[in-house]
């Protein structure tokens, strides 16, 4: 397990990170059989294993749980915390997904922050594969300003629409600024929260292949106006985004006999200095790859990536990236979150769009 959604039932059953099973329902998890045994019944019986790293083995270790499905809603602030880190006040975020409907409570961890009187922060972003690009904002106003005359990031669409919007909206349609507010996305001109802002100057990144979309735009977004380093791997390369078309009305009503919706890919984002492209994602500062072998709790300080981020902070990456992955070959490769749609997306809200020209 790279990590366990808490109050999910595997969480209430006490399985927890670095927890390995090689049997769901007694029948052994092969490639041909996965998809059967993990996604299409509604309980399981999990067996357990233990990594051998002295003779490259996995074994069972005897031990079963059972969990059977429920609905989970998971809030994407997994652990916030903070470390006293020589002369620095450090605070550290695990979070693993741009969910809009989590952002006051995100606001509400900068205040910790601030109150803290933090002055290095360390985002653990190798879980998360994006979401609502105006959470990305939120937060990066959160980290760095929420002066409205800087750029955070650019869009671009196909010539076409792009000339019909320019014409339609102005330019300001495509570009969005940093901002001191947290609005209601169903009535943009209602203020839910005033950004409580750090005004930092330097930034960690924990970074992995499934750090994608909106937490790479916190990246590009932020390093033409801070030091941002990342520590991992290089991150996913995935800088488009896409609007949700649902069947309305002439009046902006939803048709409530349609259950689906189209979500394509529209557009591209750049920073404010119309950095894209990024096809390979971004290559890490400190490159050191994550092993299950090395697992160890969120908020560790013994925890490789985690190591290896405060070394940055203390200006030893030197060490850091020296640091060693003790592979026996079973690397993380993938998280449950790679077989559901939209695992990895960076998407639009129009009208928060629109207000931003």
């Amino acid at each position: 397990m790279i990590y366990v959604t808490k109050g999910s039932p595997a969480y209430l059953a006490g399985i927890k990170r670095g927890d390995i099973f090689i049997k769901v329902n007694d029948e052994e998890i092969t490639e041909a059989n996965y998809m059967n045994l993990l996604f299409e019944k509604d309980s399981y019986k999990l067996s357990l294993a233990t990594l051998n790293t002295a003779n490259n083995s996995i074994t069972a270790n005897g031990i079963s749980v059972t969990v059977t499905t429920a609905e989970v809603h998971e809030n994407p602030i997994y652990l916030d915390t903070v470390y006293n880190v020589d002369s620095y006040k450090v605070g550290y975020l695990v979070y693993t997904g741009f969910m809009s409907n989590y952002d006051v409570q995100l606001n509400n961890v900068f205040a910790k922050f601030k109150a803290s009187g933090i002055n290095k922060l360390i985002l653990d972003f190798r879980y998360n594969g994006g979401g609502s690009v105006q959470t990305a904002v939120y937060m990066a106003s959160m980290i760095y300003s929420t002066s409205a005359s800087n750029v955070f990031l650019k869009t671009q669409f196909n010539t076409a629409f792009q000339s019909f919007i320019r014409n339609q909206e102005g330019e300001g349609y495509f570009s969005q600024s940093f901002t001191d507010k947290i609005t209601d996305e169903k009535n943009p001109l209602n203020t839910l929260a005033q950004i409580n802002s750090l005004g930092l100057t330097d930034l960690y990144v924990i970074t992995t292949r499934n750090t994608a979309s909106a937490s790479e735009l916190i990246i590009n977004g932020l390093k033409p106006y801070i030091t941002v380093k990342t520590i991992g791997t290089n991150t996913h390369g995935k800088y488009v985004g896409s609007f949700t078309i649902n069947d309305w009305d002439e009046k902006g009503n939803i048709n409530p006999n349609h259950k689906w919706a189209m979500q394509p890919i529209v557009l591209k984002i750049s920073n404010k200095d119309g950095v894209s492209d990024f096809v390979n994602g971004f290559v890490p500062t400190v490159n050191l790859e994550e092993d299950i072998a090395e697992f160890l709790p969120f908020g560790d300080t013994n925890e490789p990536l985690l190591k290896a981020a405060i070394n940055c902070v203390k200006g030893i990456s030197g060490k850091a990236s020296q640091l060693k992955s003790t592979s026996m070959g079973f690397s993380v490769i993938a998280d449950s979150k790679d077989f559901k749609p939209h695992s990895k997306e960076m998407y639009v809200n129009v009208k928060l769009l629109n207000k931003s020209k």
